[in-house]
């Protein structure tokens, strides 16, 4: 998604700088943005504590899971039959927490891959087998592949002063090493927008997760409530505002800016304090 894309989705969305964390297209948007609105609206609707926790939990979940597919490229490889989010990741939400976290962690500091140029591609034996029987062709081959590039890669000019006296692409002259560097497979967009998965986003993940906990192990309120540090009067609405806000911090998205009726959040309550 290009720069201009993203100012039309993100205008459209409501969408702050870096909620490039979600998806990386207009498609996964629209399909993400209409789970977020129907989690919202049965926040605002819902008497019960405990559903109100778990509503927040379960968009939360599915949004972790599609980071991660969104990181490793792949969303084009998860269908509505076989979903990825669930087949391929762990089932333990904290779980997915762990795996992101060490995930974006590991792959911010891996190395850059090297740039490499886009050639001609057939088996190794087949350019041996033309460059000793019909070295003529070979050598024009190699001649107007290195034309092309110099053309249409713009790296590739500063790629070939960089290479000295080394053979250019299939040459009988190039030695093939294979060495153990580990490289970064993050794209640099991906890289960019993790920047928001920071150890403030990753306790309000933990935050989440511990309420979902104590939601599903008792029938309690006034625990819950304490548990969840919500004092005073107005607590249901207090604990509406509070997950609607996280949802607004945790994916990037202006709640408040949108004029959507059925988000109007409500007014002159104060959230408790949270991670």
């Amino acid at each position: 998604m290009d720069d201009n894309e993203w100012k039309e989705v993100s205008k459209k969305y409501y969408l702050t700088d870096d909620s490039k964390i979600s998806t990386m297209s207009l498609r996964n948007y629209e399909k993400l943005f209409k789970i977020v609105e129907g989690s919202i609206i049965e926040i605002q609707k819902s008497t019960s504590v405990r559903s109100i926790i778990i509503e927040i939990w379960l968009i939360l979940d599915y949004c972790i899971r599609d980071i991660i597919l969104g990181i490793l490229n792949l969303h084009n490889k998860t269908s509505e039959n076989y979903d990825l989010r669930y087949k391929l990741l762990p089932s333990s939400f904290k779980r997915c927490v762990e795996f992101l976290m060490n995930l974006v962690n590991s792959q911010r500091n891996l190395p850059i891959k090297p740039y490499k140029p886009s050639r001609l591609n057939g088996s190794i034996g087949f350019w041996f087998f033309i460059s000793r029987n019909h070295k003529d062709i070979y050598d024009k081959i190699i001649e107007l592949e290195d034309e092309y590039l110099l053309k249409t890669d713009p790296k590739y000019k500063e790629y070939k002063s960089n290479i000295n006296d080394q053979a250019l692409g299939i040459s009988t002259k190039t030695i093939l090493i294979r060495n153990n560097i580990e490289y970064r497979f993050m794209s640099d967009e991906w890289l960019n927008s993790s920047k928001a998965l920071d150890e403030e986003w990753f306790k309000k993940m933990e935050w989440i997760n511990n309420a979902r906990n104590i939601a599903a192990h008792s029938h309690d309120l006034e625990k819950i409530y304490e548990k969840l540090g919500i004092k005073g009067g107005n607590k249901i609405e207090k604990l509406r505002t509070t997950c609607i806000e996280q949802i607004e911090k945790l994916l990037k998205i202006n709640i408040k800016d949108n004029p959507n009726p059925k988000w109007k959040l409500l007014e002159g309550l104060t959230a408790p304090n949270t991670p």
